[in-house]
């Protein structure tokens, strides 16, 4: 059972602590509790007081015993934001308006809530982005955002205990089977407009769980895979759609790539290129090694002059490619395997050509590793 309604907020007493002197419980009990007490309470203390007056009680003001409370539960929250997207169903689904501001103030909510309830947060996201409410896609957006920040939290080393909670739910619970077409036209979009101030940063911290975004896609198309085949349908056309929609935004990805203005943008490619390889474990399951090992291929060789870190982090992908699933097939070893060779041999000529210390420090290990 859901709670619809928020719990009371942290709650914070003062109590005063009384010096008795040869007093009764009944005077002490009645003496006021705190500083706040109300103008009945001490009326009442007066009175009791001037009926036994040779029994007086003294306060002090650092006489106070502070008490705090703090909610604890799995099952009660005490975020109103929280709250409303959990009911979004009652409290939401008929105001565009609130639904979009609840949306949009989810990502302020406390890390420790989210974890929480992460199952029931993820549910209600991709129930409101199937829903009528939906249907134009107004919500797409707000909706990718609120994932990259649950993703975002898990990939934290504070909240690695609930990586397996996210990998159990994606596997076993995660039943949106419409949710790969949203979700890639949220990345694309990201990506095509990359140098402004508010994409740049939704682009940073969506690039950082790409591993988690792709394999929500990827395991979206899977459950819509196996729907088609229980209703009959060959399927051909939407898979011909969903790979369409894949390679859209490795074109996009690959032109971020090569972008050299602002300077700015290093730190975006530098972020793409930690993080590119991981998701290749997933795609596998919708491409063949050969498309598989050109997509490496393009985004490899997408980066234009490299320079210090961006150089040692290009050849850092290649390593992780060598080490990763491409290298594990024969197919496409094969047709990487030469390209890596290109690669490492042209950063080693163009190393011995360098007069930079910076860069020789940076790629050099790497390059004994590749």
């Amino acid at each position: 059972m859901r709670l619809e309604i928020a719990t009371k907020m942290l709650l914070e007493l003062d109590l005063i602590l009384k010096q008795p002197s040869d007093i009764t419980p009944l005077i002490y009990l009645n003496a006021p509790w705190s500083p706040s007490a109300t103008a009945s309470d001490s009326a009442s203390v007066h009175s009791i007081s001037n009926s036994h007056s040779t029994h007086k009680l003294s306060t002090s003001s650092k006489d106070v015993v502070t008490i705090k409370t703090f909610l604890c539960s799995t099952k009660y929250t005490q975020n109103e934001v929280l709250l409303k997207l959990l009911n979004w169903e009652k409290q939401l689904v008929s105001d565009m308006n609130e639904m979009m501001s609840v949306l949009k103030k989810f990502t302020f909510v406390g890390e420790v809530e989210i974890v929480k309830f992460l199952q029931d947060i993820f549910d209600a996201l991709f129930g409101i982005l199937i829903s009528s409410i939906n249907q134009q896609g107004e919500l797409d957006d707000l909706i990718f955002n609120a994932l990259v920040t649950i993703l975002g939290i898990v990939s934290d080393r504070r909240f690695m205990n609930f990586r397996p909670v996210l990998d159990v739910y994606i596997e076993k619970h995660f039943s949106c089977a419409a949710a790969s077409s949203s979700l890639i036209r949220s990345m694309n979009r990201l990506v095509s407009d990359p140098t402004t101030p508010e994409n740049a940063q939704n682009l940073r911290s969506a690039i950082k769980v790409w591993q988690y975004i792709f394999k929500i896609i990827i395991r979206s198309r899977e459950l819509q895979r196996t729907k088609e085949v229980n209703m009959g349908l060959s399927g051909d056309y939407v898979e011909k759609q969903f790979k369409e929609g894949l390679y859209d935004l490795f074109k996009s990805i690959d032109k971020l790539m090569s972008i050299t203005t602002p300077q700015s943008i290093i730190g975006t490619q530098t972020l793409a290129l930690q993080h590119f390889a991981s998701i290749f474990a997933d795609l596998g399951k919708c491409f063949d090694p050969e498309n598989l090992a050109q997509i490496a291929i393009r985004f490899t060789e997408s980066v234009r002059l490299p320079k210090g870190k961006l150089l040692a982090y290009k050849l850092l992908v290649i390593l992780q490619f060598c080490r990763g699933p491409l290298f594990e097939n024969a197919k496409s070893r094969a047709i990487l395997l030469r390209r890596v060779v290109e690669w490492v041999t042209d950063h080693m000529v163009k190393l011995r050509e360098c007069n930079g210390k910076m860069e020789f420090d940076y790629v050099l290990p790497l390059l004994r590793l590749c």
